[in-house]
């Protein structure tokens, strides 16, 4: 009896599915670092003119017109802030996409 070898068989890996699962690993680790920089960036654009405006208030004895100013200023900045770190996360997101 002759003992002969198994057919060798191919195992092929789809090279689409581990592109798209490496594209979809790198957009996330973009978008976390980009929220990690964004928080504490927001949180002094939103802090500071508040505490500015309390602190201006609290100098001139004045009613909370300071801290209103503050408060407006800091809605504002925070505003651009968000927008140009929605416009930052879009451009690395169509680079990485680009790359596919």
């Amino acid at each position: 009896m002759k003992i002969t070898a198994a057919p060798k068989t191919t195992t092929t890996t789809n090279t689409s599915d581990q592109q798209s699962s490496n594209l979809s690993f790198i957009a996330s680790s973009n978008f976390i670092a980009i929220a990690m920089s964004m928080s504490w960036q927001l949180a002094i654009v939103f802090l500071a003119p508040v505490l500015g405006g309390y602190f201006l208030d609290s100098k001139f004895k004045t009613s909370p017109i300071f801290l209103l100013i503050g408060f407006v200023m800091a809605l504002s900045l925070s505003f651009l802030m968000i927008r140009k770190f929605y416009i930052q996360f879009n451009e690395i997101n169509s680079k990485v996409k680009g790359k596919k």
